[in-house]
């Protein structure tokens, strides 16, 4: 989380804290609708700030996983190229023996 993100938290914390005790002391219509409105925005913020945390993760974790198998895919072709060596030099061997 940025200090951008924390402070908007932090600001939000606070703006319904002081709503909270102005509706305590009052029971104004307009105000309850103000909080009422606050409290949606705050979700609605909220959602929105976790769907994209959801969504950046769910890509660095693609990414995480082409990553590993590309390095897995170059180490099997690594393996393959030295075990290719290993064949034509037992085959050059075998040659020597007629087999």
């Amino acid at each position: 989380m940025n200090l951008a993100k924390l402070q908007a938290q932090a600001d939000q914390d606070y703006i319904l804290t002081v709503l909270k005790e102005w509706t305590d002391k009052s029971k104004d219509d307009k105000l309850q609708e103000l909080t009422m409105s606050q409290i949606r925005l705050f979700t609605y913020i909220n959602t929105l700030e976790l769907e994209g945390y959801s969504y950046n993760k769910i890509i660095g974790d693609f990414r995480s996983e082409c990553n590993r198998a590309i390095i897995r895919a170059r180490n099997a072709e690594t393996e393959r190229d030295v075990l290719e060596a290993k064949v034509k030099d037992l085959e050059s061997k075998l040659k020597i023996f007629g087999i």
